[in-house]
């Protein structure tokens, strides 16, 4: 708040108070987010972001450098009085989870009417798994060739795995692998024995 004391007397109805220079102090700007799984909306810890602008490079790490917000998974970041252009992305995906792909890059304008910026929750599909298993003899422990499985997992998976045929990604014998698998509990199955 600026005020002036003015004296007027009777040789003058007005008073000049010239051109002073009358400045008012940028309010800071935040920007928040969330990191969710994709599928079920859990929060995830463990990502970090780049974030740019105003000539500045802050890497953001959850719960940790630059991170205002100690609730896992979301983030509150301090832009401060530097109003402008910034971008974020995402460079280090949660463990066990995907960065996107395309991973995009997410351009914000901080100025009088956009201090307070919320992106809402960013998801990350889960990383596919792998089961890998082997087939040894009892006695001398060595690999064997040739064994047929079934695996049974979630929401009515079902697949029948040869070793080194359908299914099987490891080209060892006795050494079974399936891959691209869906997170969840899974059942394997001896459907036939190796030869003798």
């Amino acid at each position: 708040m600026c005020r002036w004391r003015l004296g007027v007397d009777h040789t003058s109805r007005t008073d000049a108070i010239g051109s002073p220079d009358i400045f008012n102090d940028r309010r800071e700007a935040t920007l928040s987010w969330q990191k969710t799984d994709a599928t079920d909306g859990t929060p995830l810890a463990g990502s970090v972001w780049a974030l740019q602008g105003d000539g500045l490079t802050r890497e953001v790490i959850d719960n940790g450098t630059y991170d205002l917000d100690p609730a896992v998974g979301k983030f509150r970041v301090n832009i401060g009085v530097k109003w402008g252009e910034y971008k974020l992305w995402e460079h280090t995906a949660p463990a066990g989870y995907q960065l996107p792909n395309p991973n995009p890059v997410r351009t914000l304008t901080f100025d009088g009417e956009h201090l307070e910026q919320d992106l809402g929750a960013i998801g990350n599909t889960r990383a596919p798994g792998t089961l890998s298993w082997q087939k040894t003899d009892a006695t001398s422990g060595d690999r064997l060739a040739g064994s047929t499985w079934t695996l049974e997992g979630p929401h009515g998976y079902t697949a029948t795995v040869t070793d080194n045929g359908t299914g099987d990604t490891d080209p060892a014998d006795g050494a079974i692998s399936v891959g691209n698998l869906e997170w969840g509990d899974y059942t394997v199955n001896e459907k036939s024995a190796p030869t003798g």
